[in-house]
């Protein structure tokens, strides 16, 4: 079983193709390039995890703001849209996650107030049906029921309701949840099941659904969903309880620990949070309202040098999960190279909020191509040191015949380094063997020692 306390405090694997001790954070340079409204959605947080998952949170709700950008991946048309997962302790610092969902304000509020004013115009239309009713006969029909327009659709939600709001949005919607058992909760339930839904849709394949009640039909044929979580790592659990589970591979990771020390909450500041970033806000309404008029859409691509480069560079990723995490964590790499493309395209895209055209075809500039590149090494270095973490799929009576030999060779105190050792010359892999250990059968004495639990 996973321990709570244990998730940030083992050590990372060395993955070779990154470097040997694999970077955690996003470095200067990244801020430096950023797109200036990715900036100034950044700028207020200092340095470190807070700034970190800020990034991380204007992507994910950018990602689900820029209709009629699409790119060619794998031979199919892909639109920007991000999952991230950030995974801290309680109270370890979340906070700046929460105004990043302000970017997407301005264009929900706008949605919202269409949806009241068609729906006092649909109430009007019935009542004057009604009254025409009283006079005489007519067989006229009754005015069709409003569309609820949003962009932020909320997490508990049933399977049906779910798609439906997706269905009366063009198929697009934002999962913005700041504590991941809220959607754990519906995932649980029986008529709130929509896994399946957020798992196609991550490569934008059809999701359908049939009530039984009324057999209505609803089909999306290609759905455009973003997802942000955050949540504790029981949290994650609840909502992936293992790493074979298909909703693992989808998602981005970024996890930190808890500060050691209080917050000033007094902290005196001329900054007006709110007011800048409802400021942000409205920008992003008017780049949004651009695009969605945008003939054509815009076609975002890689040069030729950079799609080499990106294909080797993930062959070789591949290679080095394949090695060091085993054969589970292959879907994790391919789709982490699916990720890196669309923040490829999302900062790509940005560099234009302030520019009065947009191009029909979107060519990556080799910096912003760089920029991709080192937020997707943090990522992938955060996704296999989770990966390493999640708990094997052994069931709880018992042990695996490779667990079971390396239990046996191990003394009753001992070293990760001795266990990693034993293990390999069995053919175990370091990220099996890891897992392992955070389960039951061991109890963890301090930084990097073990007992087994006899």
């Amino acid at each position: 079983m996973l321990r709570e306390n244990h998730l940030y405090v083992e050590p990372a694997l060395e993955l070779p193709n990154v470097q040997e001790k694999p970077r955690l954070q996003f470095p200067v340079q990244v801020f430096d390039q950023l797109p200036q409204i990715l900036k100034e959605g950044c700028k207020l947080f200092p340095h470190g995890a807070e700034r970190d998952i800020a990034l991380i949170g204007c992507l994910a709700v950018l990602s689900g703001c820029l209709p009629s950008v699409f790119g060619k991946y794998d031979h199919k048309s892909v639109g920007t849209n991000l999952f991230f997962f950030i995974i801290a302790p309680a109270s370890a610092g979340k906070g700046s996650l929460t105004w990043t969902k302000y970017l997407g304000e301005r264009i929900h509020q706008s949605k919202r107030e269409r949806s009241r004013e068609a729906r006092i115009q649909y109430e009007e239309a019935l009542k004057a049906m009604n009254r025409q009713k009283g006079k005489k006969s007519t067989n006229e029909e009754p005015p069709a029921m409003p569309k609820q327009e949003m962009l932020f659709i909320p997490a508990n939600v049933s399977a049906s309701a779910f798609l439906t709001a997706l269905d009366e949005n063009d198929g697009r919607g934002t999962l913005f949840c700041t504590e991941a058992d809220t959607l754990s909760g519906s995932l649980q339930k029986e008529w709130g099941n929509f896994s399946d839904i957020i798992r196609s849709s991550f490569h934008h394949e059809s999701v359908s659904l049939l009530r039984s009640t009324n057999k209505t039909f609803t089909e999306i044929g290609k759905p455009y969903i973003s997802i942000l979580l955050s949540g504790t790592p029981k949290q994650v659990r609840n909502l992936i309880p293992d790493a074979e589970n298909g909703l693992f591979s989808r998602f981005g990771y970024y996890s930190f620990d808890l500060e050691p020390k209080m917050k000033n909450v007094f902290e005196a500041s001329e900054t007006d949070f709110e007011g800048h970033f409802l400021d942000l806000s409205q920008q992003v309404f008017e780049f949004y309202e651009r695009l969605k008029i945008h003939s054509g859409g815009i076609e975002f691509e890689f040069t030729a040098q950079q799609k080499a480069n990106f294909q080797t560079r993930y062959e070789g990723l591949h290679h080095d999960f394949l090695l060091r995490l085993g054969l589970d964590s292959i879907s994790s790499i391919r789709r982490l190279a699916f990720i890196h493309f669309k923040i490829a395209m999302i900062v790509s895209v940005l560099g234009y909020m302030g520019k009065k055209t947009f191009p029909s075809r979107l060519e990556c500039t080799d910096e912003d191509f760089q920029t991709s590149n080192l937020i997707a090494e943090v990522l992938i270095n955060h996704a296999a040191k989770i990966f390493a973490t999640m708990p094997d799929t052994m069931k709880a009576e018992g042990m695996k015949q490779d667990q079971l030999q390396l239990f046996k060779a191990l003394p009753e105190e001992f070293l990760r380094g001795e266990a990693i050792e034993l293990g390999l010359k069995m053919d175990m892999s370091a990220a099996a063997i890891d897992r392992f250990l955070t389960t039951d059968f061991f109890q963890k004495t301090r930084y990097g020692r073990y007992r087994k639990n006899t």
